[in-house]
């Protein structure tokens, strides 16, 4: 039996831009990993 701790974080945003008469969109995103841990409770790895 193990125990597994994840802490993750995603984001994702898009902002529109114009310049002169054009119009574009600029996609954002990231990802992080806080932790990620595996207990075994009974057993081994």
């Amino acid at each position: 039996v193990k125990l597994k701790f994840l802490g993750r974080a995603k984001v994702h945003w898009s902002e529109t831009r114009r310049r002169n008469k054009r119009t574009h969109t600029v996609h954002f995103s990231a990802e992080e990993t806080y932790f990620d841990t595996v207990i075994y409770v009974i057993g081994s790895a």
